[in-house]
């Protein structure tokens, strides 16, 4: 099921070649702040690449951009 939802979604996005990835690791009792990553390429920005964010572990609230 996974794979036929990658299939029937994968042409809405560009092609793209990720440069760069960040993992971060937190405790039941961490969290991450407000904060603005700004390590995306001047290409990236230029192309209007997407964001993609892959989260793995508890539930968490995601905020991106103006929210």
């Amino acid at each position: 099921m996974i794979a036929q939802t990658a299939n029937s979604t994968a042409s809405e996005f560009p092609q793209i070649n990720p440069d760069i990835c960040i993992v971060n690791y937190y405790t039941n009792s961490g969290k991450l702040g407000l904060h603005q990553d700004k390590d995306e390429s001047e290409s990236s920005l230029t192309k209007g690449l997407p964001f993609i964010s892959i989260s793995i572990g508890d539930t968490a609230e995601f905020l991106f951009g103006d929210t």
